[in-house]
């Protein structure tokens, strides 16, 4: 059961959630749209009307409300009324939503931003708001964020404070949803001071419902108690019974938290009388379940079987696998706790086949979507192991070129040198043979010089000789000069 309690606490969250997207669904006017548009032409007026008509209801008529919003489109597109189609796909957009098809829901509110980006930057950053929410519920909480940041910064362009109190309510709801209740808390904070400088009773009820789950959720529950009871004066004031049946769901289930049986029972019932007022279907199968659920805790499980049966019959008459499922692991563990082991093993055989339905209607999505993704990497795998391939062959190349430039270089460097050096040789032999030529020429010259200068030399000397021969020695001529002096005296 409590498995089963705290799966109804994630939908309800969920269910919660949806009636902050707009204001549309406060009342129920099908009736007198319907009566209005029998009186309209084929014009903006039908289209807003059909729009119109279409969001009423949402809730109540999801296959009515695609067919007058589908039948809005066409017309708005034949007429050229380009803003009409813009809401259209917003509200088919909500429709996806609601019924989990978030991919469908991101794909009509992009069709509606391309519209919108060029009418109304407002509706253009709400749709930004939109797809971040989607994504959001999907888990892909950085893509969430990313829209987020773009929707803030439109927001803040054109100074929309209702749509910054929107986006504060989104990132509480991320935040929530990566259990970060700090950031959340201050996140939804701060959206309902923003909503209450511009009195938005609605939006205010709704912060204030989401600032009570957060203190319930960290077992602060009189807090939460004070903000739902604060929320729930502006529902009844307003009688939008789709935030209150939402509030009085979380009243519940802070009741349960407390221990309090009873006072969760008696929330749950007139969650349920609200939920049966504005045809939320999914909401009275989730009230069914919770209130079998607490009776059985109150050991009372022939009335439990009986709401659970309810919650069965409806969610197999909705077509809902994973309701259907649910109900039936329900029902398995009252009879078991009952007793009736025979009843509990019929049901738990049906949980056991519709969990395997789910599982692999789910697992053959996943399997094509991991096939898909598979392929999608193995191909970038491939282009990136060709471009790694090539970049490594581009590399090599460019080494194997780098290194013959170098040898190039290098044997032209070494060639250059070796002429010069050779040259250098050469021009060296050259020398050291005109010196050795030189000198031998000297050598030679100087040679003939000596054997001149010995020649001349002999030539004197003989010629000093010849003359000393002939010349009278000193003694000779002393001789004679005594000889003469003597004759004259």
């Amino acid at each position: 059961m409590q498995k089963i309690y705290l799966f109804f606490r994630q939908i309800v969250f969920a269910l919660c959630l949806l009636t902050t997207l707009s204001t549309y669904a406060k009342v129920n006017p099908a009736d007198s749209l319907t009566a209005y548009l029998k009186t309209t032409r084929p014009d903006s007026v039908r289209v807003k009307t059909l729009n119109a008509l279409g969001k009423s209801l949402e809730f109540s008529d999801q296959k009515l409300s695609r067919h007058y919003l589908l039948e809005a489109l066409k017309l708005a597109d034949s007429i050229g009324y380009e803003p009409g189609k813009g809401y259209s796909y917003k509200f088919l957009g909500y429709l996806a939503e609601d019924i989990s098809e978030l991919d469908s829901g991101i794909y009509f509110y992009n069709k509606a931003y391309e519209i919108f980006i060029k009418t109304d930057k407002s509706q253009a950053a709400d749709m930004l708001k939109l797809i971040g929410d989607a994504y959001s519920d999907k888990g892909e909480y950085s893509t969430a964020m990313s829209y987020f940041q773009k929707s803030l910064k439109m927001f803040e362009s054109i100074e929309s404070i209702d749509g910054m109190a929107a986006i504060n309510y989104s990132l509480g709801q991320l935040y929530q949803g990566l259990l970060q209740n700090e950031k959340a808390m201050a996140a939804y904070k701060k959206s309902l001071e923003l909503y209450e400088k511009v009195r938005q009773p609605v939006d205010i009820a709704n912060a204030l419902t989401a600032v009570g789950i957060i203190y319930n959720t960290i077992k602060e529950h009189e807090t939460a108690k004070e903000y739902y009871q604060k929320a729930k004066i502006i529902y009844e004031e307003l009688q939008y019974d789709n935030g209150l049946s939402n509030l009085y769901t979380w009243m519940a289930i802070t009741a349960y938290d407390e221990k309090n049986i009873d006072g969760a029972l008696e929330y749950f019932k007139l969650s349920l009388e609200l939920y049966k007022k504005i045809n939320n279907v999914n909401g009275l199968i989730y009230c069914y379940n919770n209130i079998g659920s607490i009776y059985a805790d109150k050991k009372d499980y022939d009335k439990a079987i009986e709401w659970e049966k309810k919650s069965l019959e409806m969610a197999i008459e909705t077509k809902g696998l994973e309701y259907i499922k649910y109900s039936h692991e329900m029902l398995a563990h009252t009879y078991s706790k009952k007793g009736d082991y025979s009843s509990a093993f019929h049901h738990l055989t049906e949980f056991m086949k519709y969990k395997d339905s789910i599982f692999n209607e789910t697992s053959m999505k996943q399997i094509h979507e991991m096939q898909t993704k598979y392929e999608t990497e193995k191909k970038d795998k491939e282009l990136l192991r060709k471009d790694a391939e090539i970049l490594k062959q581009t590399a090599i190349a460019d080494k194997q070129a780098t290194q013959r430039n170098y040898f190039i270089i290098g044997f032209g460097l070494m060639l250059i040198l070796s002429l010069f050096i050779f040259r250098s040789y050469r021009q060296k032999q050259k020398a050291n043979a005109v010196i050795a030529l030189q000198k031998e020429k000297v050598e030679k010259q100087k040679e003939l010089i000596e054997e001149k200068q010995k020649e001349i030399l002999d030539s004197i000397h003989y010629a000093e000789r010849i003359q000393r021969s002939l010349l009278p020695t000193e003694i000779y001529i002393d001789k004679n000069l005594q000889r003469l002096k003597q004759n004259q005296n």
